[in-house]
Order: C-alpha cells, then sequence, then structure tokens
C-alpha cells in the first residue's frame, strides 16, 4: 500500500491519506459500505478492510479494533471485528440463551473469519 499523506482540510489529488485523529481514510467511490459522514467516498481504510473480508456492510454497532494500537496498521491479521452489543443485564437463563443463540445466528456466516486460526469453537449444537 501507499504511505497515507497527512490530511489537511482538503484531499484533493489523494487516494489514501491519515485523518486528524490517526486513522487512514481511503477514496473508494462506489462502495457498499457507510463510508464518512454519511458519505460514499471516503472510507476509513480498517473498517473498509473488514467489510471486503467479510463480504458485507458493518453493522451499526460493529468497530473494527487494531491488535497493535497501530491506527495507520490495517493488515488483516492486526484488526479484529468488535460488537458494542453487551448481554442483556439479569440472569434470568432463557433470556441469556436467547440472546446466546442470537448473537450466534447473526455472525454464523462470518464465523470462519472472525475466528481464523486462532480459536476453534468448544461448543457445537447439534447439527447446527
Amino acid at each position: 500500500m501507499d504511505a497515507p499523506v497527512r490530511a489537511s482540510s482538503k484531499r484533493k489529488g489523494f487516494d489514501r491519506v491519515v485523518n486528524h485523529f490517526g486513522y487512514v481514510e481511503i477514496r473508494k467511490p462506489g462502495h457498499y459500505g457507510k463510508g464518512l459522514a454519511g458519505g460514499k467516498v471516503w472510507f476509513l481504510e480498517h473498517r473498509y478492510l473488514m467489510e471486503i473480508y467479510l463480504g458485507r456492510p458493518l453493522c451499526e454497532d460493529e468497530n473494527v479494533h487494531h491488535v497493535n494500537g497501530d491506527k495507520t496498521d490495517n493488515r488483516l491479521e492486526n484488526l479484529e471485528l468488535w460488537t458494542k452489543r453487551q448481554q442483556p443485564s439479569g440472569q434470568r437463563v432463557t433470556d441469556l440463551l436467547d440472546w446466546a443463540y442470537a448473537l450466534r445466528e447473526r455472525y454464523k456466516n462470518d464465523r470462519n473469519k472472525v475466528l481464523g486460526t486462532q480459536i476453534a469453537m468448544a461448543l457445537e449444537d447439534n447439527g447446527q
């Protein structure tokens, strides 16, 4: 990847810049993700790469974490998919099971990509 330049108030002539928060932004017209400020041209590179890897737009409550803390290190092996969802409050087992099954269903198509070779699924539902 080309080294990004520091973003100023103008990005004209550049396809890759570092914004004032230290994240790399890239110009990708026509990408299906949300884009910055609701637009469809500039994207945070780490989110864009995760969307391409998963083959879908990220959900509103998902974010991409840089494992080593370097916001410009957007190698896939340095990115983790995180969610802001938390388990429901309370201890009723049926609620917790509903939450767990819904979470598993949400990520069933992404499981192998998200887990990679780091973790093996410890528990398998019978035939699911």
